[in-house]
C-alpha cells in the first residue's frame, strides 16, 4: 500500500511546530473563493477551539463540524463565507471552509480535486521533524488521517499561478489563450486504471471526457457502478 493511503495518528505529531517559509507563503493565505481573513472564518474558528491546543485536535474539530453543518447542494461553487452564511455548499465548499478554519489558525491546509470530487489536506510535521500531508474528507466520507479514494489527483493546491495571466486561480480548469475568433476547443482525455500484475484485476474507476469535457465513468468494470458519477 502505497505511503499516501496509510493512515496516520494524532501521537506522530507534537503539539507545535515551525512552518516553514514556502509551506507558509503559500497555505496560509488567502486563495480565491476561500476567505481565510473573514469575520466570519476567524468567528468560527476561535469558538471551535476552547479548550483545543493540538493542531491534530484543531483539525478533526474543524472536519467533524463541516459536514454536521453545512448541508449538501450540488452546484457551481460560490464561496467560503457564502456557504457559512446560508449553510450549504458542495463538496468543493465544504472542503474550502475546513482549509479556510486551518488556515486561521496556523495550520496549512489545501484543496485537492479528483474527478468529481474535492477534499482537503493539512500540513504537520512528525517527531522527527517531517512534514506530511494529511487528508481530511469533509464531504460523501468521513475519512480523517487516511485516505480511501484511489483516483486520479488532478490537483493539489488553490492558489495557483498561470503565467500567461496576472491572476491566481483556485483550480486551474482546462482554458486556451486565443487571438482574433474564438475557436472550437474539445480536450480529449481518458485514463484506465493498470493491473498490479500481468493479466490481474485493474480495478474500477476507468474515466473518459465526454463532449462536455466532464469526466464519465466508462461502466466496463463491475465495480465502477459503486464510482462516484
Amino acid at each position: 500500500m502505497r505511503k499516501e493511503y496509510q493512515g496516520y495518528e494524532r501521537d506522530q505529531f507534537p503539539a507545535t511546530q515551525k512552518v516553514p517559509l514556502d509551506v507558509k507563503k503559500i497555505f496560509l493565505q488567502d486563495s480565491p473563493g476561500i476567505q481565510t481573513r473573514s469575520p466570519q472564518v476567524k468567528s468560527l474558528a476561535s469558538d471551535l477551539r476552547k479548550g483545543l491546543t493540538h493542531p491534530w485536535d484543531l483539525a478533526r474539530a474543524f472536519a467533524q463540524w463541516v459536514p454536521k453543518n453545512i448541508k449538501p447542494q450540488i452546484g457551481s461553487y460560490t464561496s467560503v463565507v457564502t456557504a457559512l452564511e446560508t449553510h450549504r455548499g458542495d463538496c468543493e465548499e465544504m472542503a474550502g471552509i475546513f482549509v479556510a478554519l486551518c488556515r486561521a489558525v496556523n495550520i496549512p491546509a489545501r484543496l485537492v480535486w479528483i474527478p468529481n470530487h474535492t477534499w482537503a489536506e493539512f500540513f504537520l510535521h512528525d517527531q522527527d521533524g517531517k512534514g506530511h500531508w494529511i487528508p481530511a474528507h469533509t464531504a460523501c466520507y468521513s475519512w480523517f488521517g487516511w485516505n480511501g479514494a484511489h483516483e486520479l489527483v488532478l490537483q493539489k493546491g488553490d492558489r495557483i499561478k498561470v503565467p500567461e495571466r496576472n491572476m491566481l486561480f483556485r483550480l486551474l480548469e482546462d482554458w486556451t489563450q486565443w487571438a482574433g475568433r474564438q475557436p472550437k476547443v474539445r480536450y480529449v482525455a481518458e485514463l484506465k486504471p493498470l493491473p498490479a500484475t500481468d493479466g490481474g484485476d485493474p480495478g474500477p474507476g476507468a474515466r473518459r471526457k465526454d463532449a462536455k469535457g466532464e469526466w464519465v465513468v466508462t461502466q466496463d468494470h463491475t465495480l465502477d457502478k459503486y464510482m462516484r458519477r
